[in-house]
């Protein structure tokens, strides 16, 4: 799973049988970029794989695969198909330079402004939402 994930699993017994809970730590470190979703959903994949053909033929109908498949074809046709994780890191360390969220810094990430007229515009919705 991936690294900014930060959540804690906490097993409950329920008539004898171990059950695996979830729990939010700290939820504003749950946002993921689209490079992160994609490279979850490939683990996901190769995960199923593995596991045994009567298994992975049932979670084919469920919806969970069927959103897992949408957003995997989404994803497909954005340019974070090319990124590399040392590519993102350089990208987050540049931008430790300037006074942005989170939340400005995922969008950077993920609109991959291509121009400097992209970035314009995108620094000037951040200024715009700031001022407001």
């Amino acid at each position: 799973m991936s690294k900014i994930f930060q959540t804690t699993f906490l097993e409950k017994k329920h008539g004898g049988k171990s059950k695996k809970k979830m729990e939010v730590i700290n939820e504003q470190e749950l946002l993921l970029s689209n490079y992160e979703v994609n490279e979850l959903l490939k683990e996901e994949e190769q995960r199923k794989k593995l596991q045994p053909q009567n298994h992975s033929s049932q979670k084919q109908t469920s919806p969970l695969y069927t959103i897992q498949f949408e957003v995997r074809n989404y994803l497909s046709a954005l340019p974070i198909i090319h990124q590399t994780a040392p590519q993102i890191q350089k990208l987050l360390s540049e931008l430790k330079n300037y006074k942005l969220t989170k939340a400005e810094k995922l969008q950077i990430l993920n609109l991959r402004p291509s121009s400097r007229v992209e970035m314009h515009l995108v620094c000037f919705l951040f200024l715009k939402k700031k001022n407001n």
